[in-house]
């Protein structure tokens, strides 16, 4: 499902801003964004199974953007064998199943976080080609995605890695357009939390979360539109490249049938 993502970090101070982060804690979180850009610099497009590290939020009452790595580890992983097997499986969450599956059912109780986005990247299957389009806000605005995380200790090392998964549900519209591979179960989507509801993501217990979280975000409140590929010997990596509107004549029938906000 979500593989692939758009992190440029430093919009993080945006969500910082309007949860209401006090100045301090916003300059904490600038420091650390600057650190990060030095060290590799932003993320304009990154697969999961490279396992980057990306700005989580896991805490309200204790405000701090963080860097986990995409791929949750459980806790009850007991080697570093296993857990290298286990976090490819574990880029996405099932938001259905989320609470009764053994990878995630412990993280989903008491770990819940966000995950700080500018958007991410989906691929559409034609003719036996794939197509990848860049999903974002309408505004341009962060997306907040719901997600749960692990801290597990390498027993060999005994470093502790905090690793998180993005929780996905049923495709919206746009999505229902575009996310067509044929091998999975139906279209789906990250879930992408509306303002206000990232507190109960994050606080509530389990027996008190709306069953709405589930529900798709908006189909008029987000953009997509084709980019360059992504993958294979012509992709265009980790650059700006990779945000940019491509055209794919193939693909005219499909895109005049995209919902628009």
């Amino acid at each position: 499902m979500c593989y692939d993502t758009l992190s440029l970090t430093e919009r993080s101070l945006t969500y910082a801003q309007r949860i209401g982060y006090s100045d301090a804690t916003i300059a904490e979180i600038q420091q650390s964004i600057d650190q990060l850009q030095a060290q590799q610099g932003p993320y304009y497009h990154v697969s999961g199974f490279a396992h980057p590290s990306l700005p989580v939020v896991r805490s309200l009452e204790t405000p701090q953007v963080e860097l986990m790595q995409w791929g949750l580890i459980p806790p009850w992983v007991k080697t570093r064998e296993q857990a290298e097997k286990i976090w490819n499986k574990t880029l996405n969450a099932r938001g259905e199943t989320l609470f009764e599956k053994p990878a995630f059912r412990v993280s989903a109780r008491r770990h819940r976080c966000l995950i700080l986005v500018d958007g991410f990247y989906e691929h559409h299957h034609l003719s036996g080609r794939t197509y990848p389009f860049l999903i974002r806000h309408y505004r341009g605005q962060p997306l907040l995605l719901a997600g749960v995380y692990s801290t597990w200790t390498d027993p060999e090392s005994k470093r502790a890695r905090h690793t998180f998964s993005i929780v996905t549900t049923q495709a919206n519209e746009l999505l229902q357009h575009i996310h067509n591979n044929p091998k999975m179960n139906g279209p789906r989507m990250p879930v992408i939390l509306p303002p206000g509801e990232e507190y109960t993501w994050l606080e509530a217990s389990p027996q008190e979360i709306d069953p709405a979280w589930q529900r798709p975000f908006p189909t008029a409140q987000l953009t997509a539109h084709p980019v360059s590929r992504l993958r294979g010997k012509n992709a265009v990596g980790n650059q700006p490249q990779a945000l940019k509107p491509a055209e794919y004549p193939e693909l005219q029938l499909m895109l005049a049938g995209l919902p628009t906000a």
